[in-house]
């Protein structure tokens, strides 16, 4: 009788030590599945941030989407199949500037190609500022200069 409340006894004993083994290997086993699906989800952010910074580029280099009056960034997020929250982030992440700051920074690069093109030299300056995408004169005038140093009229007469 003894031998078999001892055996019992090392029965579940056993039993509860391999419950026991089994269950730390496998929070373990969670943890490195953990950080290898956090490593690949950073793979694949960068990646998905890098594809948008791209495809950001074209629209901006290629389409000229800037020049678009009272542009929003949830416009962009649109074109881009994304939200504005991401977008943001990605401009802010691979930028290192705001979405405005990056939009104004494209609007007065502009604005001083058309000033700069003697075939565009009879245009107003009001002109070339709607060209440009600005909202308004005091906008135009005061972000040119915060960017240039000058205001676009001397731009002009210096391109000439």
């Amino acid at each position: 009788m003894l031998i078999i409340v001892l055996f019992i006894i090392g029965l579940i004993f056993a039993i509860c030590y391999l419950g026991y083994r089994n269950y730390v290997a496998r929070g373990l086993m969670r943890d490195n599945a953990s950080d290898s699906f956090d490593n690949d989800t950073a793979k694949d952010v960068k990646l998905e941030k890098q594809t948008i910074r791209h495809e950001l580029l074209m629209l901006l280099e290629d389409e000229s989407v800037f020049t678009r009056k009272g542009l929003k960034i949830t416009d962009l997020a649109d074109m881009l199949y994304s939200n504005r929250t991401y977008i943001s982030n990605v401009i802010n992440d691979e930028f290192n500037m705001s979405f405005t700051d990056l939009i104004n920074e494209y609007r007065v690069d502009y604005t001083k190609k058309i000033l700069s093109q003697p075939e565009k030299r009879g245009l107003t300056l009001s002109e070339v500022r709607i060209m440009s995408g600005f909202s308004s004169d005091s906008s135009f005038y005061r972000i040119f200069k915060q960017k240039e140093g000058i205001t676009p009229l001397e731009y002009k007469k210096k391109c000439y």
